[in-house]
């Protein structure tokens, strides 16, 4: 399927050629399918920063490098986040109104990255 396609095309390129993988058409069908998919969640959702950045190199560090197990693990870890910040924000219940959820996000999102990026040894996935 697309993951061992994927995980293959991690490779260095002549190694991927080498094994089949049509890096271009890859690429691009890839870069093409998650700015659509991108655009659709926006459109529904509203920007709602970092659930893209953190979710798939929480689950990457947790699941390995493997792309199938990355893609199921940030399918269930995003919705995760955006619904837990969700519930962070009604628990807040400020009297002024609402926050929304895209300024909780970050509050979450950037101590996760900043402690990933410190604690990453070099070479590591």
């Amino acid at each position: 399927g697309a993951s061992s396609l994927m995980d293959r095309a991690s490779l260095a390129d002549d190694e991927a050629a080498a094994l089949g993988v049509p890096l271009h058409a890859l690429r691009v069908a890839l870069f093409i399918s998650s700015g659509v998919l991108t655009a659709a969640a926006v459109i529904l959702a509203g920007p709602i920063g970092f659930v893209g950045l953190i979710c798939p190199h929480v689950v990457r560090l947790a699941a390995g490098p493997r792309h199938a197990g990355v893609i199921l693990g940030s399918l269930c870890a995003g919705p995760a986040l955006v619904i837990g910040a969700d519930s962070l924000v009604k628990a807040l219940d400020l009297a002024s109104g609402r926050l929304p959820i895209g300024v909780i996000t970050p509050l979450i999102g950037a101590p996760v990255l900043l402690t990933m990026l410190r604690r990453r040894p070099p070479g590591a996935w």
